[in-house]
């Protein structure tokens, strides 16, 4: 068992620990680099209506990678 602040590692190898306390280093780290969260969008239809048209060409691409026979047209139609 490996206490690490108030954090218990409890895993059977110690390999997996020695990567739990390696990820909590970086992880303060890493945090930094980040730029800050943008907090909630001002015009929230345009917001909605850029996520939805995203998710078709998401869901267009996931599918043709899957060859599944499909078109932008028949996306639009479905969602």
């Amino acid at each position: 068992m490996v206490y690490v602040g108030r954090i218990i590692f409890n895993d059977a190898s110690p390999y997996a620990n020695r990567i739990k306390i390696m990820w909590l280093d970086f992880r303060k780290v890493i945090l930094e680099k980040f730029p800050a969260a943008p907090g909630m969008p001002k015009n929230i239809e345009k917001f909605i209506s850029s996520v939805k048209e995203i998710y078709v060409t998401d869901a267009y691409h996931s599918l043709s990678i899957e060859r599944y026979q499909v078109t932008p047209e028949r996306m639009q139609e479905r969602f």
